[in-house]
């Protein structure tokens, strides 16, 4: 396995983490009031939009030659952070801000 087979691989691993953490947050998001629900599901909409362009651009990516690999493997992920930022919004409109806090390093003082 080439590298780039690797690297397509890990990022597809990785969306199935991302949707199993999308699944666990709409379930979360059940239990909260209309307005909340209303707002997660247009941000996960948005979320939603930037995850199938990424799968598109990883598709995109197995069909290139390897000497288009680097200019494509930049903006894969360039996608995978502007998805991260979208699933850590929705995430704020849920009040799921624990989730967040595990991510940030301990505060000192």
């Amino acid at each position: 396995m080439d590298d780039r087979q690797a690297y397509i691989g890990d990022l597809r691993a990785k969306l199935a983490q991302w949707d199993a953490r999308r699944e666990r947050l709409r379930d979360q998001v059940r239990r909260s009031d209309a307005a909340q629900r209303d707002e997660f599901e247009r941000r996960m909409a948005s979320a939603d939009l930037r995850r199938r362009s990424l799968e598109q651009q990883i598709a995109d990516a197995e069909k290139r030659p390897q000497s288009a690999w680097e200019d494509f493997k930049e903006g894969i992920e360039r996608a995978w952070g502007e998805l991260g930022q979208a699933l850590d919004d929705t995430v704020d409109v849920e009040g799921a801000s624990r989730q967040r806090n595990e991510k940030a390093p301990p505060e000192r003082g």
